[in-house]
């Protein structure tokens, strides 16, 4: 590794590549991937302690890694080991351990302590952070900042219930390529038959959706999405693979996002659920009295 550069290196590239979503250099527990260099012997790091050393070929160390539970006294390394933030829902496992940034070069901290770590509990402005598999911000272009772009657009407010299902409604019937929904769950029959007409026109339709919102799933959204299936949408819940290969990390528990993108250039984003209570079809008449 000349100065500078960086490479990731897995026991598996396949599982890896799939959780990551990025391309690894090496591999050593498994040949899962022939295009990818294997290494001699194994590593092994547990979830509760452990240590890791780099060296040159000379055999000095040029960095070092202590943490969790390790007690054992590690050449080059100073203070106690490096602690996963772990604090509520965030658990220890599957985590990601990061150094910090330098703000200006962009460059990792490293004096071989755990305040060079993102889980530095007692740094509160750049510390007490987390990463997890699958998450942006790997390449050292963006340092982990948020995608950021502009765009002019026309916007268009519609205020629910009784505003959403219209203005929607219209903007499906207007698609002439695609419609790609993520959505949290979908109980709206009439919705469904706007969506079926839009698949008998030849656009293409895809939908994401929660795999275990709160009650299970209701039989209303078995029966939209059975037809909608049986006409050719693409019909996805997120949820985890029982033959995930071994590895495999979910990058997400669960999806609660309301939005969609139409031929590849309208954007719907919203907080209701596509069901009759929140989008109502209008009636012909008033409601209530």
């Amino acid at each position: 590794i000349a100065p500078g550069q960086r490479l990731w290196c897995t026991g598996e590239a396949t599982a890896f590549r799939q959780s990551f979503g990025e391309e690894p250099a090496c591999e050593w527990a498994n040949d899962s991937d022939p295009a990818i260099l294997n290494l001699t012997n194994k590593l092994q790091l547990t979830n509760t302690r452990g240590w890791i050393a780099l060296q040159d070929a000379d055999g000095t160390v040029v960095d070092v890694l202590r943490y969790g539970d390790e007690e054992q006294i590690v050449d080059g390394w100073q203070g106690a080991p490096v602690q996963p933030y772990s604090r509520g829902d965030v658990t220890a496992s599957g985590q990601v351990l990061e150094r910090k940034r330098d703000p200006i070069s962009g460059l990792p901290i490293d004096h071989d302590l755990a305040a060079d770590w993102t889980a530095d509990l007692n740094d509160v402005a750049w510390g007490r952070r987390t990463r997890m598999p699958g998450w942006l911000g790997w390449d050292d272009a963006t340092m982990a900042r948020p995608l950021q772009a502009s765009a002019y657009a026309t916007t268009t407010v519609a205020v629910g219930p009784e505003g959403l299902y219209a203005p929607l409604a219209t903007a499906f019937a207007a698609a002439a390529k695609s419609i790609d929904l993520s959505i949290y769950t979908f109980e709206h029959p009439q919705m469904t038959t706007v969506l079926l007409d839009a698949l008998a026109r030849g656009v293409q339709v895809r939908m994401l959706l929660e795999a275990s919102p709160p009650g299970g799933i209701d039989d209303l959204q078995r029966w939209c999405l059975a037809q909608l299936a049986a006409a050719g949408a693409d019909i996805r819940y997120l949820a985890t693979v029982d033959e995930a290969p071994k590895g495999y990390r979910p990058r997400y528990r669960f999806t609660h996002a309301k939005y969609g993108i139409i031929d590849g250039q309208y954007a719907i984003l919203g907080t209701e659920n596509f069901t009759t209570d929140s989008m109502p079809v209008p009636a012909r008449k008033p409601v209530g009295g």
